[in-house]
């Protein structure tokens, strides 16, 4: 059986032609991995049947073949449904429209290095009379039967041969190796047993790869519930309800998790949102909460986007889940009772992000971040703020690998928004980040690649001022905003944005320019990580602590 998260049977001719190819030079063609469903009344998966059908009713007698019997157990195909559909479509003819058959003339001529070295599988449609060069590919399941038919064709029609019994015999000799190879065929299988922890099987899908994509969690709990409820029709519904889940490419397991976390502590349950906590939620719970909790989900990112965040600028994935579970239970009443709670949110949401492995959040922390707000909602006990230790030599160290690289440019959208260049407000939808010290000059001037992609030397602007300023020099491009101003008489405006930027400008243009000539990009940087530092602790307050510490992570050779 199917899963139903499965695409359907995909692979062309070509692709099957090559595989039986493979088979028949006795080449790996990979393992199968099944999961073997041991409670058949009660099924793991909603699932279809495999996309062939064993009918051998072509207008042919090739008298009776002997049919596999298979175990009386159900089982399900985890990876490797293209080659096992191939497989069962070839040799036990079970294609709806068409017939396999091996062409024993282009078998004989075939060499390995060919470049279609495969063309002798071939396909025709059913009913369709062939002659007697083609062999039914299910017939190779009987070896004398093969040998008879063989026999017959190279010592009767193969005009090649004729008169030439040595070589006839050694024709029908080679075919019938070819086929004897792929009879005794052997393919690696792996049975994953239903009696497994649900956590294991979940791990399973996380990582094989059988569709070109990572099957998640929410992958395997649509198949596990359909069709009641049907969570991929579910998830379109939310999604095409609130377009900010589209366009955080939001998962559905976020949902949930949220579900499994309202329901738990409805029930006066502490609930860590693993696999198995989803997977044993009951269908009627799901479709009961799904569309509270997808709005709940829709809320948190909205409010993440309003404090900065941007696609693929979205620092700590996993604290969507508690920020969703606390606004969608937030009432006008507690609000009444906490005005000064969305500050208070605001600092905690920028202190869990500003930590180290922010990204790697387990559903332990998820669980521990939960019940912090729970009791805040319920007891009024205000969540402990982690301490975020960063220095000035730290932010020079933060490039795109660590997840805190994200929160901080988040923080300083949040905190200036305007692009630099054109000052118009800085949409979600419409932002770059751009490196105010181009990247070039690690090869042009051999500057440090390190500190070019430090976050102290990048900035969010616009798509069309990212491709406006490109790759020129902050003193040229900076240097026009500041002429153009002293010009109109707004320098001091332009000055104090810049400033909002955290860039450290200065009022005398000279000495500023200056600052930004590529031989001062350390000190530039430096001053600019101040400023970065300053704006952190404006959010954060005495969670911040700027002492210096041992760095975290070697650094990168600077000629890289």
């Amino acid at each position: 059986m199917i899963p139903r998260f499965q695409r359907p049977f995909v692979w062309n001719h070509a692709q099957v032609k090559l595989l039986i190819d493979s088979i028949s030079r006795n080449y790996p063609i990979g393992s199968l991995l099944l999961l073997q469903e041991t409670i058949p009344n009660d099924p793991f998966l909603s699932s279809r049947p495999i996309d062939a059908v064993i009918d051998d009713s072509t207008g042919e007698d090739d008298g009776e073949l002997s049919q596999p019997a298979f175990p009386p157990a159900v089982y399900y195909v985890l990876d490797g449904q293209q080659r096992l559909t191939s497989l069962v479509r070839v040799f036990l003819q079970a294609s709806k429209e068409s017939v396999y058959y091996f062409d024993l003339d282009k078998l004989l001529e075939t060499d390995p290095g060919d470049r279609n070295a495969s063309a002798w599988v071939v396909r025709r449609n059913v009913g369709r009379k062939v002659p007697n060069k083609y062999i039914r590919s299910d017939a190779i399941a009987d070896d004398e039967r093969c040998v008879i038919l063989a026999q017959e064709y190279f010592e009767s029609n193969y005009e090649p041969l004729k008169g030439d019994r040595h070589s006839q015999r050694r024709a029908v000799a080679k075919v019938n190796r070819v086929f004897e190879t792929m009879r005794n065929y052997q393919i690696p299988l792996v049975i994953v047993d239903r009696g497994d922890s649900t956590e294991a099987i979940c791990r399973i899908f996380e990582t094989i790869n059988s569709t070109g994509t990572r099957l998640t969690t929410f992958d395997l709990a649509v198949a596990r519930f359909f069709p009641s409820p049907d969570l991929h029709n579910l998830w379109q519904q939310s999604k095409a309800k609130h377009a900010v889940l589209e366009r955080f490419s939001a998962e559905g397991e976020r949902v949930l998790q949220v579900v499994a976390i309202d329901s738990g502590y409805e029930q006066r349950t502490y609930v860590e949102p693993t696999r198995g906590t989803l997977l044993n939620l009951t269908g009627a719970d799901i479709a009961a909460r799904w569309e509270e909790c997808g709005d709940a989900l829709a809320q948190a990112l909205s409010w993440v986007e309003m404090h900065g965040a941007a696609p693929g600028l979205l620092s700590n994935d996993a604290l969507l889940v508690p920020l969703a579970y606390f606004l969608g239970k937030v009432t006008n009443q507690w609000k009444a009772l906490n005005p000064s709670y969305n500050t208070i949110l605001e600092r905690w949401y920028f202190s869990h992000s500003l930590q180290q492995g922010a990204r790697q959040a387990s559903n332990y922390k998820i669980g521990q971040t939960v019940s912090a707000l729970h009791k805040w909602l319920t007891e009024g006990v205000l969540p402990d703020m982690p301490t975020v230790r960063m220095s000035r030599t730290e932010v020079l160290r933060l490039a795109k690998t660590d997840a805190r690289y994200q929160a901080i440019l988040s923080l300083l959208r949040w905190k200036s928004g305007n692009d630099l260049w054109t000052e118009d407000l800085l949409k979600s939808d419409d932002v770059e980040d751009h490196h105010i010290f181009p990247a070039a000059l690690a090869k042009r001037d051999r500057v440090s690649r390190r500190l070019l992609d430090s976050v102290a030397n990048r900035l969010l602007v616009s798509r069309a001022t990212n491709r406006n300023l490109s790759d020129r020099l902050p003193r040229d491009y900076i240097g026009k905003l500041l002429r153009d101003a002293e010009k109109t008489g707004t320098l001091g405006a332009k000055i104090d944005q810049l400033r909002s930027a955290c860039i450290p400008a200065d009022s005398s243009i000279d000495a500023f320019l200056n600052l930004l000539e590529p031989d001062n990009l350390e000190r530039f940087l430096e001053r600019r990580a101040e400023l970065i530092l300053d704006r952190i602790g404006l959010v954060l307050g005495d969670s911040l602590d700027m002492h210096d510490s041992t760095p975290s992570q070697t650094d990168d050779d600077d000629d890289l």
